[in-house]
C-alpha cells in the first residue's frame, strides 16, 4: 500500500531511507546475467547480492547479508569514508567486484573479505580490515586495501601474492578531492588481462589537518582528518605500476608536469592504460598514455577552457579499435558534447553527463536534452544512434554494450521500474520492493525571464486565505532538484500539506542547461544564485496571483541549499522572513580546494572574491528567524562552518537559532535524525509565518 502523506510520513519516510531501501542498484552486466545489489524491501538497510539469470528469466538471491558475520558498526576507517563520499547509507553488502564472465564476485562486509563462486561463499583469512576488494578480470587474483597498503591474494586459498606500501603514504585509495569533487572513487585498476596493477599512492603530509570532536563524549580524543581547504596544499599523488608475475615496482610521477589532480585512469584491452591530470584550477586537462616498459607519459589529448573544464566519467577511454573517446565542451552548441578523435558524434542539443560504457559493441552515453530528464544513446560502432529511454522520465543505466540496465522514474507518477533491454527492446526486468508514494503529480512550471525550471506544490487539502510561500532550492553546482521524478517530492509535498506553497527552482549554475548556465556563477555564488531564487519567488506571485502571500516567505536547504538559504536571509531580509539552513557553507575559504577554486579561483589571487561570497560579515543584516543545523561529525563541511556564522550573529547581536547534531555525518545517515529534522523544520515555519 502506497505511504499517505500524514502525521506519521516523517517516520515512513526516515525508516526506508527517503525510500530508497528494497530499490535494485549496483549492477554488473553480462549477455546471460545481471548481478546488482539490493534489501528485501522498505524495512530493511542490508543488502543483498542478487542475480537475474536472462536465459531462466528468475531473480536468484546469491548471498543474504544475514548469514554473514562482522558488526555493521565497526566499519574500518577507509569504509566510512568511502560511503561518506558516495553518500552511501545502506548496510550489508554495499559494493561488489565479479570476474569478465561473473563467475566468481569478491566483497567486504565490516572489513571481512567474502569470496562467491559455483562452489559456495566464503571468508578469507587477512591480516587486516578489508576496504574495496577488486578482482582481476580473469577472477584469479583479488586486489585489496589492507592498513593503507595494496595487497593481491589468490582467489582460491587467498594466499598472498605481493604486497605495495609507502612509508607515511597510503596506496590504493582516492584521494580526499577525488572522491569528493572528482567523481573517481578507486585508488587501484587492474590491467585488462590482469598481469598488471596500478595503484595510486596519496602522500597527505603536508595537507592541514583538521580535528573532528565528539562533545558528548569528551573522554575521546578527537579525530585527526586531513582536509585541503581553498588555498591549502593538496595532497602528493602519484602512481605506481606493479607487474604482477614478477612483483616488479615502476613510480610513476609528473612533478613536472602543471598537473593539481589524477581525475581518471582508463585502461582497454590491447592499449596502454590512459591517465588524466588536471591543474589546480581545473583549466587545462590532459590524457597521457602509459607506456607499460617506461612508464614515460605521451600526451594524446589535451583540453582547455575558461572559467572551468567539468569532468566527464567514464571518458577518456580507448575503444578496441584505438580511437580515442572523449568530451569536449563545444561552445558553439553551448553543450557538453561526446566525440571520437575530436568529432563531436552526439547531437548538438544533447548534453552529455557521463558514458557507462564504451567498447567494441559501441558507446552508451548518459545525458539529455531537457535538464529535468535523463536519458541513454547507444552509438553503434557504425555511428548510428539509438535512445534507449523516451518520456517525461528520469534514469538510470548500467550497460555492456549490448545488455542495458534501465531505473526508470516518471514526472506525473511515484512508480519506479527497473528494465532489462537487449539493444532498445526490453527482455525482462528487475523487482522493486521499495515503498510508493501517495501524492499527486508535482507541478512543473518555466519562471521568469530566464526560464528557471521549477516545481510548485499545494497543500492537499484546502487552505482559506494566501498561502505562505517556501522555497526549497539547492541551487549550486553539479546537482539538480527538478528532475522528472515526482517521488522526489515527497518530502516537500508533505510539507507544502501543513500549510504552504512550496516552490523549488534550479538556477544557474545547475548542470543540463549549458556551459553558458552553468559558467554564470563563476565568481559569483552569492550574487547570481541568490538572485535566481529571488526570480523564481517573484514570477510565482505573478503566476498565481491572490494565491499566495508575499510577506510571509522561507527557505530552507542543506549544504550548499544551507548556504544559499542563510545568504537569502543576510542578503534580503526584505523578502525573507525566516529560514532553515542546514550543514551551510558559510565562509568559502573552509571549505574544499577542488570545488571551491574551480568556482572562486584561488584565494591567494582573489580575497574580494571570497569575500563578497562570504556570509560571515553579513551577520549584521539579519532580520529573520534562523535556525542553523549541523552535523557535528560532518567531515566535508565541517562544523566550524556553522560556529563561525553563529558566533558572528552572536557578536552583532542577532537573535537566531543553532541545533548541533552530535555524531551526524554530512549525510545526516540516522533515521531519528531524518525524521525529527523534517517535523522541526514544519514547526520552524508554522511559528515564523503563521501557515
Amino acid at each position: 500500500m502506497p505511504i499517505a502523506l500524514d502525521a506519521d510520513f516523517p517516520r515512513h519516510l526516515a525508516r526506508t531511507d527517503r525510500f530508497r531501501r528494497g530499490m535494485p542498484r549496483t549492477y554488473e552486466v553480462t549477455d546471460t546475467h545481471v548481478t546488482f545489489l539490493r534489501s528485501t524491501g522498505p524495512d530493511d538497510a542490508r543488502l543483498s547480492l542478487w542475480r537475474l539469470d536472462l536465459e531462466a528469466g528468475a531473480e536468484v538471491l546469491l548471498v543474504d547479508p544475514a548469514a554473514l558475520t562482522g558488526d555493521e558498526g565497526d566499519l574500518p576507517p577507509a569504509e566510512r569514508a568511502r560511503r561518506e563520499r558516495l553518500r552511501e547509507s545502506g548496510a550489508g553488502i554495499t559494493g561488489f567486484s565479479q570476474s569478465r564472465t561473473g563467475d566468481r564476485i569478491v566483497f567486504s562486509v565490516s572489513g571481512t573479505l567474502w569470496c562467491w563462486d559455483a562452489i559456495g561463499l566464503r571468508a578469507l583469512d587477512t591480516d587486516g580490515a578489508v576496504f574495496d576488494p577488486r578482482l582481476d578480470p580473469t577472477g584469479d587474483l583479488i586486489a585489496c586495501v589492507i592498513d593503507g597498503a595494496v595487497q593481491v591474494l589468490r582467489f582460491v586459498d587467498g594466499e598472498p601474492v605481493l604486497r605495495v606500501a609507502r612509508a607515511d603514504a597510503t596506496v590504493g585509495l582516492a584521494d580526499f578531492a577525488a572522491a569528493e569533487e572528482l567523481q573517481r572513487f578507486r585508488g587501484h585498476w587492474w590491467s585488462p588481462t590482469g598481469e598488471h596493477l596500478l595503484v595510486e599512492v596519496v602522500d597527505e603530509r603536508a595537507v592541514p589537518v583538521w580535528h573532528i570532536a565528539d562533545p558528548t563524549h569528551p573522554e575521546a580524543a578527537p579525530r585527526e582528518h586531513r582536509y585541503p581547504h581553498a588555498g591549502a596544499t593538496n595532497a602528493d599523488c602519484s602512481l605506481v605500476l606493479v607487474d604482477v608475475r614478477s612483483g616488479a615496482e615502476q613510480a610513476i610521477r609528473w612533478d613536472g608536469l602543471d598537473a593539481e589532480y589524477l581525475v581518471s585512469v582508463q585502461w582497454t584491452l590491447g592499449h596502454a592504460p590512459l591517465l588524466t591530470l588536471a591543474n589546480r584550477r581545473q583549466t587545462h586537462f590532459t590524457t597521457y598514455e602509459l607506456a607499460l616498459d617506461t612508464v614515460a607519459l605521451t600526451p594524446v589529448l589535451t583540453a582547455e577552457g575558461t572559467p572551468w573544464i567539468d569532468v566527464v566519467p567514464g571518458v577518456p577511454a580507448r575503444l578496441p579499435d584505438g580511437r580515442l573517446v572523449h568530451a569536449i565542451d563545444d561552445r558553439a552548441a553551448d553543450a557538453h558534447r561526446l566525440a571520437i578523435d575530436g568529432v563531436p558524434v552526439t547531437p548538438s542539443d544533447f548534453q552529455v553527463s557521463h558514458v557507462v560504457h564504451t567498447g567494441a559493441e559501441g558507446i552508451v552515453v548518459v545525458g539529455s536534452t531537457d535538464p529535468r530528464t535523463m536519458g541513454a544513446l547507444h552509438i553503434a560502432p557504425d555511428g548510428s544512434i539509438t535512445a534507449l529511454s523516451d518520456g517525461f522520465t528520469y534514469c538510470g543505466f548500467a550497460s555492456n554494450g549490448t545488455v542495458h540496465v534501465r531505473t526508470t522514474l516518471s514526472g506525473t507518477s511515484t512508480d519506479r521500474h527497473v528494465d532489462v533491454l537487449r539493444g532498445s527492446a526490453v527482455i525482462d526486468g528487475i523487482r522493486v520492493l521499495a515503498e510508493q508514494v501517495d501524492m499527486p503529480a508535482p507541478q512543473f512550471v518555466t519562471l521568469g525571464a530566464r526560464g528557471l525550471h521549477a516545481v510548485v506544490l499545494w497543500p492537499q487539502a484546502p487552505v482559506d486565505g494566501p498561502l505562505p510561500i517556501v522555497l526549497s532550492p539547492y541551487g549550486g553546482p553539479h546537482h539538480l532538484e527538478v528532475v522528472a521524478a515526482a517521488g522526489s517530492f515527497a518530502e516537500d509535498q508533505w510539507l507544502a500539506d501543513q500549510g504552504f506553497c512550496v516552490v523549488i527552482a534550479d538556477g544557474r549554475g545547475t548542470p543540463g542547461r549549458g556551459l553558458a548556465w552553468e559558467h554564470a556563477i563563476a565568481g559569483a555564488f552569492a550574487s547570481v544564485t541568490l538572485q535566481d531564487q529571488v526570480d523564481a519567488l517573484d514570477a510565482v506571485l505573478a503566476m498565481f496571483p491572490g494565491r499566495l502571500d508575499g510577506s510571509r516567505v522561507g527557505i530552507r536547504g542543506w549544504s550548499y541549499g544551507g548556504y544559499l538559504s542563510a545568504l537569502a536571509m543576510l542578503e534580503r531580509p526584505d523578502r525573507f522572513r525566516a529560514a532553515v539552513a542546514g550543514a551551510p557553507v558559510t565562509e568559502w575559504t573552509l571549505y574544499d580546494t577542488a570545488y571551491t577554486e574551480r568556482y572562486l579561483g584561488l584565494p591567494q589571487e582573489a580575497a574580494d572574491v571570497y569575500r563578497e561570497n562570504s556570509l560571515l560579515h553579513r551577520a549584521p543584516r539579519l532580520e529573520g528567524a534562523l535556525l542553523i543545523v549541523h552535523g557535528l561529525a560532518d567531515d566535508n563541511v565541517a562544523a566550524a562552518h556553522s560556529l563561525q556564522l553563529s558566533g558572528a550573529l552572536l557578536s552583532a547581536g542577532r537573535p537566531h537559532s543553532f541545533l548541533p547534531l552530535a555524531g551526524v555525518s554530512h549525510m545526516t545517515p540516522q533515521e531519528t535524525v531524518t525524521e525529527q529534522l523534517l517535523r522541526l523544520q514544519a514547526d520552524h515555519f508554522r511559528r515564523h509565518l503563521g501557515a
